[in-house]
C-alpha cells in the first residue's frame, strides 16, 4: 500500500492555458505507462511555463519518486506543499520518498509529524507503526497500534503488522494466535511459515523472525 497523489487537470479557455493543459494530460498519460523520462521533461516544462502549477509540481515529485529520484522528489514535494490544499497526501508521500531512499530515520521522523497533524488518521499511525518495528522500535509500533486493535480484528494486514511488533517486543504469546489468525483467514504463506517458526523459536530469536517476516511500508 502507498499513498501517491496522482492530479488531473480540467482544460482551460484561453489559447496558452489550453497547450499547458495538453501538455500535462500528455505528461499524466506517459506516467501511468511507466516512461517516466518523458513525463519528467514535460512536467519541468510546464513547471517552467507556469511556476503556480502545483498539480504538475506534485505529479513531478510522484513521478521522479517513481524513477529513483528519491531527492529529487523531496525537494519538489517540498516546495509544492505550501501551495496543495490537501497536504497529507504530500506529507506522506515525502516520508515514502525517504523510506525507498533507504533513510528509514528520516522517514520515520516525517511519519511522526504527520502523525502529529493526523493523530486520528489510522493511515497515519499503522504507517508509521510499520516504519517503528522496521526501525527496531517494536515498543513504540506496539503502543500505536494497542489501541486500533478493537476496531480491526478481522483486518488481516493489521493484524499481521501488529502480531509482528508483539513478537518483536516480547510478546509471542500474544502476537502468535494473531499471525496464526491471519494465516489461516486469509491463506497467507508468508504468514503460515512466521507462524509456525514463531511458535518454536526461543527468547532471543524474536526480533529476527519479525524483521525477516515483517510487513513493508510501500
Amino acid at each position: 500500500m502507498r499513498t501517491i497523489l496522482l492530479l488531473l487537470l480540467v482544460p482551460l479557455a484561453c489559447a496558452e492555458e489550453v497547450s499547458v493543459d495538453q501538455l500535462f494530460n500528455t505528461a499524466v498519460r506517459e506516467q501511468q505507462k511507466g516512461q517516466y523520462s518523458d513525463a519528467i521533461r514535460d512536467y519541468r516544462e510546464i513547471i517552467q511555463r507556469r511556476p503556480d502549477m502545483v498539480e504538475a509540481k506534485v505529479n513531478l515529485g510522484a513521478t521522479l519518486a517513481d524513477s529513483g529520484q528519491y531527492e529529487d522528489a523531496i525537494a519538489i514535494y517540498k516546495a509544492a506543499l505550501p501551495s496543495v490544499s490537501l497536504k497529507k497526501p504530500v506529507l506522506m508521500n515525502i516520508a515514502r520518498a525517504y523510506y525507498m531512499k533507504g533513510d528509514l530515520e528520516r522517514a520515520r521522523q516525517q511519519l511522526a509529524e504527520v502523525h502529529q497533524l493526523y493523530p486520528e488518521d489510522q493511515e497515519v499511525t499503522v504507517r508509521l507503526a510499520n516504519v517503528d518495528l522496521e526501525a527496531h522500535a517494536p515498543a513504540e509500533s506496539v503502543a500505536l497500534l494497542q489501541p486500533l486493535d478493537s476496531g480491526n480484528s478481522q483486518n488481516t494486514d493489521f493484524q499481521y503488522l501488529y502480531g509482528t511488533a508483539l513478537i518483536a517486543s516480547g510478546h509471542p504469546e500474544q502476537g502468535v494466535p494473531r499471525v496464526e489468525q491471519v494465516a489461516r483467514a486469509a491463506n497467507r504463506a508468508d504468514a503460515y511459515i512466521f507462524w509456525r517458526e514463531a511458535r518454536i523459536c526461543d527468547t532471543d530469536t524474536p526480533m529476527r523472525l519479525a524483521m525477516t517476516w515483517r510487513p513493508r511500508f510501500a
